[in-house]
């Protein structure tokens, strides 16, 4: 079996929502068009979008790091039932 980006996420965002205390279920999906970005969030739609180009092209670190902002933007959403932006709920949750 071949490991895949895909492989990578799907342990870390379970362990992220685990320790956040979120139960949800997420999407996560991968964008051709990311150029400028490594990934963004949608906390109506439960999904997380990643670069493919940049992916290829990121540390393991960097792309942990942005799995994880990614999943708080999905927890802090539900939170407030808004987009909550990098506001101080977002950056609780990132510590």
């Amino acid at each position: 079996m071949t490991y895949t980006p895909r492989d990578e996420i799907r342990q870390v965002i379970p362990d992220t929502c685990a320790k956040l205390g979120f139960a949800g279920t997420l999407i996560m999906q991968f964008n051709d068009r990311f150029t400028n970005r490594m990934g963004d969030a949608h906390w109506l739609k439960m999904r997380v979008r990643f670069s493919t180009p940049l992916w290829r092209r990121a540390t393991e670190q960097e792309r942990y790091e942005t799995i994880v902002h990614e999943v708080c933007h999905i927890v802090a959403g539900n939170m407030l039932k808004k987009h909550g932006g990098h506001g101080d709920l977002w950056k609780g949750l990132m510590v």
